[in-house]
């Protein structure tokens, strides 16, 4: 009996707090699914004016369309918003982390630094990734890289690239800072473990894992394969330089103790 007392205790303290964030993530979700660029002003307005910060492109906006680099040919469009990472970020955050807060409280104030945070982390993550997505295929195509291969990566593919590895990697800086901000918060946190992958194990069950459900309800699988080989192909070479420190870092520790 003790696992169920354990389990409905949990739900007592924190089941109104996930309650509350997952209704506001699916919220956040329906807004934009439906919304255009005049509807995302919130994340493109900001996105723009920290891009110009750090690259010294100015755009234009244009209603409905979004904010516009002319040189460039380059649109910050309601898909460039970062709308998805920030849902994403936020859901990381208030699942991974919210119980070990103290009281139910704790676990409210928990839940719109999240918000807020992810909000403020993904104009800071998608200005860089937006500037990179115009530098780097520019320089591809200077340099004949996209040439070479033959029509077998476009830009639009190096966009996508970009963005995978860009959202990817920066969830675990993220992870990390707000691991450290609940241990200091909390009374009793839990013993650290492999937690360094649970960043990895959120963005596979939203990025593919929800494609996956939706896909295979419309019996439309073979548009996902593609898909999920770009998005493996980015992810598990930067999981890998990830896990290395602490790979390298094991093998020392032995190698000393074995002395």
């Amino acid at each position: 009996m003790k696992p169920i007392k354990t389990f409905r205790h949990f739900l007592r303290t924190w089941g109104t707090v996930y309650l509350t964030g997952f209704l506001l993530l699916s919220c956040i979700k329906v807004y934009y699914g439906k919304a255009g660029s005049d509807s995302l002003l919130w994340l493109l307005a900001p996105a723009a004016w920290w891009t110009k910060a750090l690259s010294g492109l100015s755009f234009e906006y244009v209603p409905q369309i979004g904010y516009v680099n002319h040189s460039c040919q380059f649109i910050i469009a309601a898909s460039c918003s970062g709308a998805e990472f920030m849902i994403l970020s936020a859901a990381m955050l208030i699942f991974s982390f919210t119980h070990w807060m103290n009281t139910r409280r704790q676990g409210f104030l928990w839940l719109g630094v999240s918000l807020g945070g992810s909000y403020l982390y993904t104009i800071f993550i998608n200005g860089i990734r937006i500037l990179l997505s115009i530098r780097v295929p520019l320089y591809l195509q200077k340099t004949g890289f996209l040439r070479a291969l033959d029509g077998r990566l476009d830009s639009g593919q190096v966009h996508t690239i970009i963005g995978t590895a860009v959202f990817f990697s920066s969830l675990f800086p993220l992870y990390a800072a707000a691991e450290q901000a609940a241990r200091k918060i909390s009374v009793s946190p839990p013993a650290k473990s492999a937690q360094s992958l649970y960043p990895a194990l959120w963005y596979f069950a939203v990025v593919l894992g929800l494609p996956f459900l939706s896909l295979a309800c419309r019996n439309r699988l073979q548009a996902f394969i593609p898909y999920a080989l770009v998005i493996c192909m980015v992810c598990v070479p930067v999981l890998l330089l990830q896990l290395l420190p602490a790979v390298i870092q094991k093998a020392i520790h032995k190698k000393i103790h074995k002395k």
